[in-house]
């Protein structure tokens, strides 16, 4: 795993990127086998609250070879005693498996649900099957538990069925959505599928949702689920339905839905509800909610059209402010007037208390990673791709999708990493939110106590044990924080943008050339003109050049100094 900070080389003299280019810094989730000589894939999926990551990623199989398994990742001890934290734990081999296994989505109570390749049939293939991990349960009897399929045609057509699960809620017990196989002869062929709906708590059955009134038999899909405090006495369920038409050929267009019904009942929501679409655009899937039932805030994708007897995908990335609501086209916004290129948005975030919001999404048809965001409920959308929000010296190529993203803005997906230039890979990336650079003993705010830190671990690094670029500052631990432009030395560049920095993320007390301080804070301090002036240096230049020179000690000698006499403490 590497964890790099989202760094651009700056004052001191330095040109290079604008920390307010940048907004994330970027960890590799990295894979569950390595295989030379470019490594393998892994690729995140959904991120809860906490700071747990689900996805998928090659493993080996156990002849050499690799096999794509379902895993979680986990910041922090908060599931189980016995589980490692920063680092891919194997659910699909955990469980006793050892074919395919993917997990989709995972909740705050720590309930992983997914898929998994059970067996290989001989008519069918690999069936797999919709799946539910507890991670509070890890290794005890029925932790790992499949949710099987809801049968609705008959028998001998139900052996060979389908299902994956691709959302969970933070209910208790949560709630879990997906896709089912019905048996129900469609196209010709007795494996329709249908929406589902289940409430996790080892005893419910998987229930079908039903499709759009008015056709034959349907196909439908579910993808996104309403949280608990989203509702009152519903449940609000998002995703697709279209009709199964005659003669196996489509008819009309597939229609974004959601379905509505009792919370934490054994039934399947009660009535399905069409979403609005633009008049110049066409409807499609919903694949992310965010909401009080009907009144919520959707997204996904539009423009599944019937053309020639199938469904051709012309996507475009859409936002639902409610069900009765024409859509806010976010393609338009990210690339107005290109129909060459497709995109769909995968996830949105609460609103934040200030009224803004973010949706994460692709660049289908470039493969590029883009955040949609909205200042304030009425306000225009902007876009942009991540990996422009991410520093070069972090040796991602690209970040090719955003699958999901949580109400702090950590987001996760799948990018491009190139630690050599002969070892490109695919990789599961985290992103979190970063917005003073400088800030480095991570209280919010770029002050003297930073200034402090830095002059106090002036000088060369001390090796990583693995290798990895020193500069792995991030919340989630760090070998050389001060680093911050991956040099393998604590130097001038790196001072350069802390005092390029200095009071970010505090509020300005006015008046020309004095540096913010905490609010509320008692402490009297000096600005950083002041305090570099008392200390005898006539600019901060004089500072970086008797930085270069100067013996460490006094170095961190005048480091402990200038954060007592601004206000940042002793270090």
């Amino acid at each position: 795993m590497c964890v790099c900070v989202t760094c651009g080389i700056v004052g001191a003299g330095g040109a290079g990127l604008s920390a307010a280019e940048v907004r994330y810094r970027i960890i590799d989730l990295g894979v569950l086998a390595e295989q030379e000589p470019t490594g393998t894939t892994s690729r995140a999926l959904g991120i809860n609250n906490s700071g747990a990551v689900v996805g998928a990623s090659d493993a080996d199989d156990g002849t050499g070879g690799v096999v794509v398994h379902a895993f979680v990742w986990l910041p922090e001890p908060f599931f189980g005693p016995t589980l490692p934290t920063m680092e891919m734990i194997d659910l699909t081999a955990e469980a006793g498996f050892g074919g395919l296994g993917i997990a989709h989505d995972v909740n705050t109570s720590g309930d992983v649900v997914g898929e998994q390749h059970l067996t290989l049939d001989p008519e069918f293939g690999e069936i797999s099957r919709a799946f539910w991990w507890d991670l509070d349960a890890v290794g005890t009897p029925g932790w790992a538990i499949e949710l099987g399929v809801a049968c609705l045609g008959a028998p001998e057509n139900c052996e060979h069925l389908d299902s994956a699960a691709f959302a969970v809620n933070d209910a208790v017990p949560a709630i879990a959505i997906g896709v089912t196989g019905t048996g129900i002869v469609c196209f010709g062929v007795p494996r329709a599928k249908a929406g589902f709906h289940m409430t996790l708590d080892g005893a419910s059955m998987m229930q079908a949702l039903g499709s759009l009134p008015g056709g034959e038999v349907g196909v439908s899909d579910a993808r996104a689920v309403a949280n608990p405090d989203q509702l009152t006495s519903e449940v609000g369920i998002g995703g697709f339905s279209e009709n199964c038409g005659n003669q196996g050929v489509c008819e009309g267009s597939r229609d974004s839905v959601v379905w509505i019904g009792p919370a934490g009942q054994a039934g399947a929501p009660s009535y399905v509800e069409e979403l609005s679409v633009d008049p110049d655009g066409f409807p499609g899937e919903v694949l992310g909610m965010n909401g009080v039932g009907l009144d919520g805030e959707l997204v996904g994708r539009s423009g599944a059209v019937c053309t020639g007897g199938f469904f051709v995908d012309v996507q475009h990335a859409v936002y639902w402010v409610d069900y009765q609501a024409s859509p806010v086209d976010l393609h338009a916004v990210y690339l107005p007037g290109d129909t060459e290129v497709s995109s769909v948005a995968n996830a949105i975030r609460n609103r934040a208390s200030n009224g803004s919001v973010e949706v994460v999404g692709t660049d289908t048809v470039n493969n590029l990673a883009i955040a949609w965001r909205q200042a304030a409920i009425g306000q225009a959308w902007e876009a942009a791709s991540l990996t422009d929000e991410i520093s070069p010296l972090c040796d991602w190529e690209l970040l090719n999708e955003a699958s999901d993203v949580n109400d702090s803005g950590w987001i996760v997906g799948r990018g491009d990493h190139d630690p050599s230039p002969a070892d490109l890979r695919e990789r599961a990336y985290l992103l979190i939110p970063v917005l003073c650079f400088g800030d480095l003993d991570t209280d919010g705010t770029v002050d003297g106590a930073d200034l402090g830190v830095l002059l106090a671990a002036w000088g060369p690094c001390a090796p990583t044990p693995t290798g990895e670029p020193s500069c792995t500052y991030c919340v989630l631990g760090s070998t050389c924080p001060a680093d911050l432009d991956c040099s393998g030395d604590v130097d001038g560049a790196d001072l350069g943008l802390v005092l390029a920095q200095f009071g970010c993320g505090v509020p300005s007390t006015g008046g020309s050339g004095q540096s913010a301080i905490m609010a509320g804070s008692e402490a009297a301090s000096l600005s950083l003109e002041d305090a570099l002036a008392l200390a005898g240096f006539a600019s901060v230049e004089a500072l970086v050049q008797w930085c270069a020179t100067a013996d460490p000690s006094e170095v961190e000698a005048l480091g402990i100094w200038l954060a007592g006499v601004m206000g940042g403490g002793a270090q």
